[in-house]
Parts: C-alpha cells; structure tokens; sequence
C-alpha cells in the first residue's frame, strides 16, 4: 500500500470513509464516529480492515517475510 504522510484539514475528516488512529501503545485503532458523525458506514472500512490485519499478523508472528521487525522478549 502506498502511504503519504501529511496534515489534514477538519473538512477531510469529515468527508473520509474511513478514519483510525494509530501508535505504538494503540495499534490500530478504528474511529466510528468523530464528534457524534459517522464515518462512513459507522464500521470497520475494508481498507482498515485490511491494515488491521496485515498488522496483527506482522506483529504476533503470522507473517515470517517481517520477522527481523520483531523483538523476542
């Protein structure tokens, strides 16, 4: 997936089809609503959907071509 990293402006989020947050701590984390609006359907967009489970499957193990990315502890 191509990625750009930019500043948004508030009427994007309002027009967006999908919205999440993400972070070290948080992951990944969908948004169904911002201020009490829904985002899209109000549910899990295939984008994030898809985004999800790339990372859950990179980060707990699932996916051996990312393995120099994980630390044993």
């Amino acid at each position: 997936m191509e990625v750009v990293e930019r500043d948004i402006d508030r009427s994007e989020l309002d027009a967006a089809d999908e919205v999440f947050l993400c972070g070290t701590g948080s992951e990944i984390i969908p948004l169904a609503t911002i201020d009490e609006a829904l985002v899209g359907k109000g549910a899990i967009g295939p984008l994030t959907g898809r985004l999800l489970g790339l990372y859950e499957s990179i980060v707990r193990g699932g996916d051996e071509r990312y393995a120099a990315w994980r630390t044993l502890v």
